[in-house]
């Protein structure tokens, strides 16, 4: 069976009771680009307005800002996934209209008072980019240790129903659009390769080092075709997730402590126990000493019809390949660690 980086649709558990997420104001869209395209809109953001975006970043969130200014300057991010904040004070400037932090697979980005206070004098707009962190951020029920903006975070990365995000924060109106369209074209992507996986066709599995790499500079709106944002909302108010919440953290740290325990020299967990302890993961972050190492692993792992995967597609005015050349992300499920710790990859 094909294991997918969102986990299985099966071990999601609906509950006739309402969980907390029915009564938050949230508005609802597609894909959280559509949400970045739109608060960029609201505000005004001009040619002339620089925006800052942390380097290692896909590309569509780029091209969802260059409709509207290309004055885009890129703060460092370390190989642990963290910024410098004296760099990103260093280059806060009178031009700079917004910011963007992301919370890298489900770990959120810390933020200093001193920071929090520099950007909020300066009214410059802060983006918590939580798109990788949806199950963190209901597992805290969405409170934040500093302020922002606007929240973004998208659900289909977290739960597998394919598409549908969030967010928080002022537009010119409310927004509650999901494509109908797109979730059944997903749903069939998502049948067929498990067909071709039942029939051990695993070729279409294998890394194709070009396709890695975007240069469009397009930005597509998904607000055309039927809207069931109603059916969405109301199905993702009945989902339990708390048990998807403490199967995820419980398999997380268990990826943890194989990583750790195994001895092997040719990678090791990008977060530590700290991080995982107050995060539930997207998918599992794992660094490599190279590149060769790492597609050694993604190889081995989609031959078993494992969804692992790099992360991002980048954008030709932003490329870290530096991180992006040895990290991985293996899917959360424990069909997967059993395979990794038989197969010893």
């Amino acid at each position: 069976m094909f294991i997918p980086r969102e986990g299985c649709l099966a071990s999601v558990q609906f509950d006739k009771i309402k969980n907390p997420l029915n009564k938050k104001k949230f508005n609802f869209f597609t894909y959280s680009r559509e949400a970045i395209y739109q608060l960029c809109r609201f505000n005004k953001i001009l040619p002339t307005d620089e925006v800052m975006l942390p380097n290692y970043i896909c590309s569509v969130v780029v091209e969802s800002i260059l409709p509207f200014t290309k004055n885009i300057k890129y703060y460092d991010v370390n190989s642990n996934l963290k910024y410098d904040e004296k760099e990103l004070i260093s280059l806060v400037n009178f031009r700079t209209r917004l910011i963007l932090f992301i919370d890298y697979f489900g770990v959120e980005a810390s933020m200093s008072k001193n920071l929090e206070h520099t950007l909020i004098e300066k009214d410059i707009i802060i983006v918590k980019d939580s798109a990788h962190a949806f199950l963190t951020l209901v597992s805290k029920d969405f409170v934040s240790q500093y302020k922002y903006n606007y929240l973004i975070s998208s659900i289909y990365k977290n739960i597998p129903i394919q598409v549908g995000a969030i967010a928080i924060g002022e537009f010119d109106k409310k927004y509650e659009f999901v494509n109908l369209s797109l979730i059944l074209k997903r749903f069939f992507i998502l049948f067929v390769k498990n067909i071709l996986c039942a029939l051990h066709l695993k070729g279409f599995m294998k890394i194709n080092k070009n396709s890695l790499i975007t240069t469009d500079d397009q930005y597509t709106s998904h607000f055309n075709g039927v809207n069931i944002a109603r059916l969405y909302k109301s199905l993702l108010g009945m989902i339990n997730f708390r048990n998807i919440i403490n199967d995820r953290q419980s398999l997380a740290l268990q990826y943890y402590n194989y990583f750790k325990d195994v001895g092997n020299c040719k990678c090791k967990s990008v977060f530590d126990l700290h991080d995982l302890d107050k995060s539930i993961l997207q998918a599992y972050p794992v660094r490599f000493n190279n590149q060769f190492d790492r597609d050694q692993m993604i190889n081995a792992l989609k031959k078993e019809c494992i969804d692992a995967y790099t992360w991002p597609t980048f954008h030709k005015g932003c490329v870290n390949k530096k991180i992006w050349e040895v990290v991985l992300l293996i899917p959360i499920d424990k069909r997967v660690l059993e395979i990794i710790k038989t197969a010893n990859v």
